[in-house]
């Protein structure tokens, strides 16, 4: 049934490939952050930066909290929550999020990179 060249392509085509780089792209920033912090830089700043862009992106998007928790079956609270930083987004989670949004989460998290430095 195909040898690992075929494992390998079928891993970078479509929906796979996407996905492997959103999550390539969260151990990226995974370690931007713990590199941070041992620079000084507090990963509350980050998480603080990352819900200022989320905040803004659901405004742009034209979304009340209630439009956005609609958009993804969630609760009002769910977004309000994490808008307010009484809880973080899992990956999965914020994937789901920019997805609702009309944002892709490559841009934004390369965004939230660059305000890192």
């Amino acid at each position: 049934m195909g040898g690992a060249g075929y494992e390998d392509a079928r891993m970078r085509s479509g929906p796979l490939r996407y996905i492997s780089t959103q999550v390539n792209l969260f151990w990226v920033i995974s370690i931007i952050i713990l590199n941070s912090r041992s620079r000084g830089k507090p990963l509350q700043n980050i998480q603080t930066q990352l819900r200022k862009f989320l905040i803004e992106a659901r405004k742009q998007a034209g979304l009340t909290q209630i439009d956005l928790a609609s958009a993804l079956g969630k609760p009002q609270s769910f977004v309000s929550k994490y808008e307010r930083g009484e809880r973080r987004l899992d990956v999965g989670e914020f994937v789901q999020v920019t997805k609702a949004l009309g944002v892709d989460a490559i841009e934004m998290l390369t965004r939230l990179i660059g305000s890192v430095r």
